[in-house]
């Protein structure tokens, strides 16, 4: 038995059978942070701190219903679920190892599969790159713990804010190729509040880094995309 991830609030990893298992913990700290940051933006719909494998299987059969993939779930118990196994990489490991016109496609394939998400309705909250996962020619969404069916527009841009923070840990030509193509495929939709979320990337960068990835160098590379961005007048405003 080995541990694929420990993730901030879970635990993930492959058992004997090959199967992929995800423990969810009695309470997740990280939903007291998020419902303090919705309250920030006067959005006063709490989320739950024990329902996550409710949401996420309520998510997994939202989202096949429309179109987009996710991992089969072979079981369910109190605390843990367990999901077929897929063969590839998650998306940040992808595209550190991918050209720069192979991250602008991927980006594109990204910006349109969230916007059907978001057409839909739905949103994930956390958005990360490591929760996508690239087998074969296929994107798959992984981890909807944090799931919503009937979103605000809040709830949407984390979506965008947990992406774009996750994405300026990679190579800064391969980061900025991704967004390109991200951006082409979210559409115009995607340049919205285009100006809050610079500024709150910043600290989510740092709180990720510190927190998620606890590396220095994450830390650096991620500061140093943000102002990379700054320097070059909000460059995302053109993609």
């Amino acid at each position: 038995m080995s541990e694929l991830q420990r993730g901030i609030t879970n635990f993930v990893w492959e058992r004997e059978d090959g199967k992929i298992v995800k423990y969810f913990t009695n309470y997740r700290w990280n939903m007291m942070f998020l419902n303090i940051f919705k309250f920030f933006f006067m959005d006063f719909r709490t989320q739950g701190l024990k329902d996550g494998i409710e949401r996420e299987l309520e998510a997994k059969n939202k989202l096949s219903e429309i179109g987009v993939k996710v991992p089969l779930i072979t079981e369910k118990e109190d605390d843990y679920i367990v999901m077929e196994k897929l063969e590839g990489s998650v998306l940040e490991i992808f595209l550190e190892n991918s050209k720069p016109c192979q991250c602008f496609e991927k980006g594109r394939e990204k910006g349109l599969q969230l916007r059907k998400i978001h057409d839909n309705g739905f949103s994930l909250i956390d958005s990360r790159l490591s929760n996508s996962f690239v087998s074969g020619e296929d994107l798959f969404s992984l981890d909807h713990e944090l799931f919503e069916k009937e979103s605000s527009n809040i709830q949407k841009e984390l979506d965008l804010i947990s992406l774009q923070t996750s994405a300026r840990f990679i190579d800064k030509t391969k980061y900025r190729m991704f967004m390109k193509g991200f951006s082409r495929g979210y559409g115009e939709d995607f340049k919205d509040n285009l100006w809050v979320r610079f500024f709150l990337t910043f600290f989510t960068g740092l709180w990720l880094g510190m927190f998620g990835r606890k590396s220095p160098e994450k830390i650096l590379i991620n500061v140093e995309n943000w102002f990379r961005d700054f320097y070059n007048f909000f460059e995302l405003e053109k993609y």
